[in-house]
């Protein structure tokens, strides 16, 4: 094509930051398409990033700053300059510190690279709040502590991420995700891997209340009761304990706490756990079996899983399920990545002693989005007064939607900064324009994936449309505004130079790809020793009985189910799961972009067949799904690939459709915060016309 420059570029729609070729022609992108060169993934691009150029050209951008205007009781916007709005943001969070204290001050984000990431965490500890939240807890934050106190902490601190080498597995374990469409810290390219795997021969067990697009692939698929996990795997180590299947080698030399582990196990047995989980005793022993006496073997889950008020426990007990067998810092088992060793840039030494607002209660959490509703409304630890909102979209995301609507309300100031009018946006007493991946300057290295120690520098393929700025120009800005030190970036290249510094590399030393790669090694850590005190794997936890939490995972029923609820389930029969994720949306994103809404157009709940048709239900029929907290409305979807006691409802939906209208923000994981949404009791209606 004349005149058309490709560039080789990062997605950033979500967090896995597939390699794109992006064409440009005359100021203008044409085309995106996956970079068959990127080592990262292999020219796999899925929908949602061959559809990114459309958010770009979206007419509904936010195009300038704007300030809320009410005036008789209705609202307008006003368009300012970018010099207004800083300087009334800038004013109003001097002011707010001096008469409430820094940390009254609380940032929210959404998905995040370093650059952006690094520099809004610089601007919020500079200021000296420690209240920054994002989505740890929601996406991964119970895996990582799972692991972290069984295998101990790696790179980045808590925020480490070790992955599955399902291509080299035999056995493929998968629980509560479904790879073949959910994108969301994982990878296009992993499903086929699956596939390659399993046509050399491995065996796919999908644990699931749903028969999704993964289960269909299965060898054998486990339709389990929603938030039973850790009953299940357990049982599964009782099983592989008692027929000698563990790796008895492996365990003497890696390991620590094997003999208090045989012993807590005793109890989970397959007809125990039969009761717990709906799943045949049969089942139970049959995949137990596959799983001990077959090497290597991996094991994942995702939100399926951590969306549970049991999910560390879980975690903790597929971690030790891996040691057992001999499958963790194996080829084709669990692998360990040390991420690229990129600057911490934050300034978080300039914190004083303020603790964050869940640091009393959920000491081991670096997160607490769930909790700032509460505490904006209660004043407890102590009061909040304003919030920036950075990329993401409380309103449709957080739980316990009415609480969150009340808690921004309180505040004395609200700032979004986003590309499109949310419904967080729609609350805020100013807007600011953000740019889009396309329109500025990033590091991207898929700490959720990479199987090499993987960045790529991103770059601007146009210059920012409208009256649109990168994060980080806003952030320097304000902090220049209220007299911080620290922010006198010229450019995003002064950034980039700053984070790539502990390579010992300058951005004129990477390709014109942007990329760079390096291989891992696999089993270091069972040769070098594991970052514990006992420098092995470590099955029963010290420093969680230290910190007095069980050192050994148990099942705990989730607070919300017919058993712990009998009351409740008297009325509200059903088990509702929320979170399942499309193909085609990024959480409550995307919606607006064509292509992708084509695909899926309606808010759906699933229902199963037989369940739907006692409760007078077909196809297609608009129904109230409610909880005790409240309701919302949707189109039914009628199918017998889940659970007949459960309904699934896609979160991400706004209006009347928006799930969180029936969750709770009260209901969650005692260690890492995770929320409690996948087992809420509900009652399904018709709606009459």
């Amino acid at each position: 094509m004349e005149n058309v420059r490709v560039i080789q570029n990062a997605c950033q729609v979500c967090y896995c930051d597939c390699g794109m070729l992006v064409y440009e022609k005359d100021g203008k992108i044409i085309k995106v398409e996956g970079d068959p060169d990127n080592i990262h993934n292999r020219g796999v691009l899925c929908a949602q990033g061959r559809a990114a150029r459309q958010v770009v050209y979206a007419p509904d951008r936010i195009r300038s700053p704007l300030k809320k205007v009410v005036k008789d009781g209705v609202t307008t916007w006003e368009e300012v300059t970018w010099d207004e709005a800083l300087d009334t943001i800038a004013y109003k969070l001097k002011s707010i510190k001096e008469e409430h204290g820094p940390e009254s001050f609380v940032v929210t984000k959404g998905p995040m690279r370093p650059l952006q990431e690094g520099i809004l965490g610089r601007l919020a500890y500079s200021y000296g709040t420690p209240n920054v939240s994002g989505n740890w807890a929601y996406c991964v934050g119970s895996k990582v502590l799972g692991y972290k106190y069984t295998f101990g902490p790696a790179w980045r601190g808590d925020s480490w991420m070790p992955w599955s080498d399902f291509r080299n597995s035999k056995v493929i374990l998968l629980f509560g995700t479904n790879p073949a469409v959910s994108f969301i810290h994982r990878h296009p390219r992993i499903m086929g891997d699956i596939l390659d795997a399993k046509r050399d021969g491995a065996k796919l067990i999908v644990v699931d209340p749903r028969f999704t697009e993964t289960a269909s692939k299965a060898d054998i698929f486990v339709p389990i009761k929603p938030g039973t996990d850790a009953a299940l795997v357990l049982a599964m180590i009782n099983t592989i304990i008692s027929e000698n299947l563990h790796d008895k080698e492996y365990i003497e030399k890696h390991t620590v706490g094997f003999d208090e582990l045989k012993e807590h196990v005793k109890k989970y047995t397959p007809e125990f756990v039969e009761e717990i989980t709906g799943i045949a005793k049969e089942t139970i022993i049959e995949i137990a079996r596959l799983f001990g006496s077959t090497k290597p073997a991996s094991l994942d889950r995702r939100e399926g899983v951590i969306h549970h008020t049991n999910s560390m426990h879980t975690n903790r007990a597929m971690a030790i399920l891996l040691a057992i067998t001999g499958n963790a810092d194996v080829k084709g088992g669990l692998m360990f990545n040390p991420s690229v060793n990129l600057a911490s840039i934050n300034k978080k030494e300039r914190l004083g002693d303020v603790k964050a607002i869940w640091s009393e209660d959920y000491p081991l959490t670096i997160d607490g989005t769930g909790l700032v509703a509460d505490t904006i409304l209660t004043e407890k630890p102590y009061p909040v007064k304003a919030m920036m909102v950075v990329g993401a979209n409380p309103v449709q995301q957080y739980p316990n939607t009415n609480k969150v609507i009340k808690a921004l309300e309180k505040l004395d100031m609200l700032v979004v900064i986003d590309l499109f009018m949310t419904e967080t946006a729609k609350m805020a007493d100013l807007i600011l324009p953000a740019s889009t991946f396309f329109e500025k300057e990033e590091i991207c290295h898929s700490i959720h994936l990479a199987l090499t120690k993987f960045l790529q520098v991103s770059k601007r393929v146009i210059e920012p449309m409208y009256n649109t700025k990168p994060e980080w120009w806003m952030f320097c800005m304000l902090a220049q505004r209220m007299g911080l030190e620290g922010f006198d970036f010229e450019s995003e290249d002064d950034i980039i130079e700053l984070l790539l510094e502990p390579m010992k590399l300058k951005r004129s030393d990477l390709p014109e790809s942007g990329v760079y790669s390096q291989p891992i090694e696999v089993g270091k850590l069972l040769c070098d020793g594991f970052n514990t005190a006992s420098k092995k794997i470590e099955l029963y936890s010290k420093p969680l009985e230290e910190m007095g939490y069980d050192p050994l995972p148990s099942y705990v029923e989730p607070l919300e189910t017919a058993i712990s609820r009998p009351d409740l389930a008297e009325e509200y029969p059903l088990t509702l799961i929320t979170g399942s994720k499309l193909a085609v949306y990024h959480h409550s994103q995307q919606r607006n972009v064509p292509w992708l809404r084509e695909h899926a157009p309606d808010p759906l709940v699933e229902i199963n067949t037989e369940t739907a048709k006692k409760l007078g239900i077909e196809d297609g029929d608009k129904v109230i799904v409610k909880t005790i907290r409240g309701e919302a409305e949707f189109k039914s979807y009628l199918t017998l690939g889940i659970h007949k006691d459960v309904v699934s409802i896609t979160h991400g939906w706004g209006g009347k459709a928006n799930v969180n209208y029936l969750t709770d923000d009260k209901q969650v994981d005692p260690v890492s915060v995770a929320p409690g949404v996948r087992t809420l009791l509900c009652t399904v209606e018709r709606m009459e016309e």
